[in-house]
C-alpha cells in the first residue's frame, strides 16, 4: 500500500525492496518518536545483496529519527521510480501512515484489555520484551509465547504493552526500540502482577548492553532472559518458561522499596570540581596517546595518570563482571579499572571514559561501568567522567581554548611519532633502535603536554611541540637502514579505533605483519577527532554564531595538523597528507548519502583513498568480535575488493590468539599480486 498507492503492480514489474534503516542517534530524541526496528547492520544489507541480483533493487533510506511522516520525500522518490503518479504516491503514504498509527493504537488497546482481564482474574502477565523482528518471528520466538499461555499466564507482546515515556530517564539510550524496551521494563517493575521476559538472539550488539540495563531496572522482581537463534529447539525453552512461572507464583510483591533508575547516572562533575577534589584522574590505555592526554590534564591542574597497557589479568577481571557478549574494549578497560582498584584499595579517583551518540556500543560503556561499580559498592570511590563526541569532547570548554589547542597539537604529535616508528622500523639495520627513538620523543611529548603553559603566548612554537617534531624527524631519518629490507609493500591497518591502537587488544598485529615482510600504516587517532569536528561544523541546527565558531575551530585545528605533518613529511619524504573530506568523499558511493557515518565511513574511505593514490598494497581491518561499524566496513570493502582488486583482510578480536594462518595467507596473496 505504501509503495503502490491505489494502483497495483503488474506481473512484469520486477523489483526487490531492500531498505536502509537508519538507527537512532542523538540523545535528545523523544522515545515515542523512535520507531527503528532494525539492527544497524541493515544499513549495509542493500549493498551486500544488490550487486548479486539480476533485478532492480529499491533502496530507500528510512530514517525514523523524527517519526514516520518525515520519510515522505523518500517514498515520493521511490514511487516515482516505480512509475506512479505523485498524487497516488502521496495518497498511499498518508493512508499507510494513518493505518500504521491506527494499528499501534489498537495494539495498545489489546494490552490494556489484557492487563485489565489479568487483574480481574488474578492471572500473571508476562510481557515478552525484544525487538519486533525477533518476537514476531515464529522461528526466532521458538514457541515461547505459546509456552507462557500453556502454563496459565498471559503472554503480552512488547508492542502491545501500554508503556508511557518518562522524559529524560533514558535519553542517552540511542537505540530507538531499546529506549522503548527499557521504558517498558522500568514501568513493569513498578506494576504488580506483570513480569518481564527478554527474548534476544545470538550476537545481537545492542542487546549485549541493553540486557545489563534491563537487569538493573527490574532488580528485585522475577524476570527471565532467553536467547534464541535459527537452530534453537522449543523443548529447552518450555522448561525454562515453566521454571520462570514457578518463581512468579511464589513471588511476593514488596511495598515501599526504593526502585532503581538511571537518573543518578547522569551526573558529571565539572573541571573545577575535579581540580578541588584531591582525587586523581585515571585514563584507560589506548596507545601512547593516553600518556600525552594525562600529561595535558596535569597541565590543567588535575593530577592524572594513564593506566598501563592491558594484559591477561585485565581481560579475566573484565570478563568476570560482564556477559562475554560485549565488545573487547569494554571488557579490557573495565578490567583495567578493577585491577587498579584491587592494587590501590584506599584510593578514591575519577575514571575517564568518554561517550558518543551511537550507534556504536562505545557510547554505552560509561553506563555499564557505573552499574558494575554500584553493584560492587565502589561507586563512591570511583566517579566516571564522560565528555561526549557531541561537544567535541570539550568538557564545557572549562579548560580554555588555548589548552584545547595544545591538547590537539599533542595528539597530532603522538600520531606522527607513531607514523615515523612504523615507517622506519621495518627497514632498520640495528633491531630496536627505532623504538628507542620513539620512546624518547613520546616521553618528551608527555613532558611538554604536562607544562602549565596553556596560553596563546606559546602558539608560534606550538607549546614546544614544533621544535620536538623537527628534532624527532631528523633522528628518525638518521637511523641506519638495511638495504635488503627496503622496498617492502605497505599495508594499512584500520578499523575500530581502540583495537587498532591497543597492541594487547589486537595481539600485536602490526609487529606480526612486519615479521611477514610488510610495512604498516596505521589509521591515526586524530582521524576520529577530525571526523567529530567535521560533523559538528556541518550540523544544520547550528546558529550563525555557533556555525562560525565551529568552522574557525576546524580550520585552526587543520592548520596545526598540517604544520606538524609537514615537519615530518619534508624530512622523511612522506606523501601529501589527506583530509577527512577526502576520506568521506571516497566512501560516499559505497554508503549512500554517507549513511551510516562514523567509523564505518572512515574504515571504508581511507583504504580506498590510499589504494587509489597507490600508497598501500592492501588493508587489514581490525575490530572487536561482532562490532557493528566494523561489520559494515567489512561488507563494503569486500565488495570494493571484488570490483577493484584491493586486497582486504578482516580480523575480529575477542581476547583469543591471533589468526596467524589468515594473516600469512593474506600476505602471500598480496605479495603474489605485487610480484614480490
Amino acid at each position: 500500500q505504501l509503495l503502490a498507492g491505489q494502483a497495483k503492480l503488474s506481473e512484469k514489474d520486477n523489483f526487490i525492496f531492500l531498505p536502509k534503516i537508519i538507527e537512532i542517534s542523538g540523545s535528545a530524541v523523544e522515545p515515542d518518536k523512535n520507531r527503528c526496528y532494525a539492527c544497524p547492520l541493515s544499513q549495509a544489507m542493500p549493498d551486500l545483496f544488490s550487486p548479486k541480483l539480476s533485478t532492480e533493487t529499491l533502496r530507500p533510506i528510512l530514517n525514523f529519527k523524527k517519526g514516520i511522516e518525515h520519510n515522505k520525500k523518500e517514498f515520493l522518490k521511490l514511487g516515482l521510480k516505480m512509475g506512479f503518479s505523485k498524487k497516488n504516491i502521496l495518497n498511499a503514504f498518508e493512508k499507510a501512515v494513518k493505518n500504521q498509527k491506527e494499528f499501534e493504537k489498537e495494539c495498545r488497546k489489546i494490552g490494556e484489555r489484557a492487563l485489565e482481564f489479568a487483574r480481574k482474574h488474578k492471572i500473571p502477565v508476562v510481557v515478552v520484551l525484544g525487538h519486533p523482528y525477533i518476537i514476531n518471528s515464529s522461528l526466532l520466538s521458538a514457541g515461547i509465547p505459546e509456552a507462557i499461555q500453556d502454563n496459565g499466564a498471559i503472554a503480552l507482546s512488547a508492542s502491545c504493552y501500554p508503556w508511557d515515556k518518562q522524559s529524560g530517564l533514558f535519553k542517552d539510550i540511542y537505540w530507538g526500540y531499546g529506549q522503548r524496551l527499557l521504558q517498558s521494563s522500568w514501568q513493569i517493575r513498578r506494576q504488580p502482577g506483570v513480569y518481564p521476559l527478554w527474548l534476544s538472539v545470538y550476537s545481537c550488539g545492542p542487546d549485549s548492553f541493553l540486557i545489563h540495563f534491563f537487569q538493573y531496572l527490574v532488580y528485585g522482581k522475577p524476570y527471565a532472559i532467553l536467547e534464541s537463534d535459527a537452530y534453537t529447539g522449543q523443548a529447552g525453552f518450555k522448561t525454562r518458561v515453566e521454571a520462570f512461572l514457578y518463581g512468579i507464583k511464589h513471588y511476593q510483591e514488596q511495598e515501599k522499596k526504593i526502585l532503581p533508575d538511571f537518573s543518578h547516572f547522569q551526573e558529571n562533575d565539572s573541571v573545577d570540581q575535579i581540580r578541588t577534589s584531591n582525587r586523581k584522574l585515571l585514563a584507560p590505555w589506548m596507545g601512547e596517546a593516553s600518556r600525552v592526554l594525562t600529561g595535558f590534564f596535569r597541565s590543567a591542574g588535575i593530577e592524572s595518570e594513564a593506566l598501563p597497557q592491558g594484559d591477561q589479568e585485565n581481560l579475566e577481571l573484565g570478563r568476570k563482571y560482564t556477559s562475554g557478549k560485549e565488545c573487547l574494549p569494554m571488557i579490557i578497560t573495565l578490567g583495567g579499572l578493577l585491577k587498579y582498584l584491587k592494587t590501590h584499595p584506599n584510593e578514591d579517583f575519577y575514571y575517564f571514559m568518554p561517550q558518543a551518540s551511537g550507534p556504536c556500543r562505545f557510547g554505552q560503556y560509561q553506563r555499564l561501568f557505573k552499574i558494575v561499580l554500584e553493584k560492587l559498592n565502589l561507586s563512591k570511590r570511583v566517579k566516571i567522567i564522560s565528555p561526549t563526541s557531541e561537544t567535541g569532547y570539550e568538557y564545557g570548554l572549562e579548560v580554555g581554548s588555548a589548552a584545547m589547542a595544545k591538547a590537539w597539537a599533542s595528539a597530532v604529535t603522538t600520531d606522527l611519532l607513531k607514523d615515523a616508528l612504523h615507517d622506519i622500523r621495518p627497514e632498520e639495520k640495528i633491531t630496536g633502535e627505532t623504538q628507542q627513538v620513539f620512546d624518547k620523543y613520546i616521553k618528551q611529548a608527555e613532558e611538554l603536554a604536562s607544562k602549565k603553559n596553556n596560553n596563546w603566548f606559546n602558539l608560534k612554537n606550538l607549546w614546544g611541540l614544533k621544535s620536538l617534531a623537527k628534532k624527532a624527524a631528523k633522528d628518525f631519518q638518521s637511523i641506519p637502514k638495511d638495504n635488503k629490507k627496503q622496498g617492502k609493500p605497505t599495508v594499512l591497518v584500520t578499523g575500530e579505533i581502540y583495537v587498532r591502537l591497543d597492541s594487547f587488544a589486537n595481539n600485536d598485529v602490526i609487529k606480526e605483519l612486519e615479521k611477514l615482510g610488510v610495512k604498516v600504516k596505521l589509521s591515526p587517532f586524530r582521524e576520529w577527532v577530525n571526523y567529530v569536528n567535521y560533523s559538528r561544523k556541518h550540523d544544520k541546527a547550528l546558529s550563525i554564531k555557533d556555525w562560525l565558531k565551529k568552522h574557525l575551530t576546524y580550520w585552526f585545528q587543520r592548520k596545526i595538523e598540517a604544520e606538524m605533518y609537514k615537519t615530518f613529511a619534508n624530512t622523511l619524504n612522506w606523501p601529501k597528507d589527506h583530509r577527512i573530506e577526502n576520506i568521506l568523499e571516497t566512501a560516499k558511493p559505497y554508503l549512500r548519502e554517507l549513511k551510516p557515518t562514523g567509523e564505518a565511513a572512515l574504515t571504508i574511505g581511507l583504504p580506498l583513498l590510499l589504494w587509489q593514490k597507490k600508497e598501500i598494497a592492501g588493508t587489514v581491518i581490525v575490530g572487536p568480535f561482532e562490532c557493528m561499524p566494523t561489520r559494515i566496513g567489512e561488507t563494503q570493502l569486500n565488495l570494493i575488493s571484488q570490483r577493484m582488486g584491493l586486497p582486504v583482510l578482516t580480523l575480529s578480536f575477542h581476547g583469543e590468539s591471533l589468526e596467524r594462518d589468515a594473516l600469512e595467507s593474506f600476505i602471500w596473496d598480496l605479495k603474489k599480486i605485487k610480484n614480490i
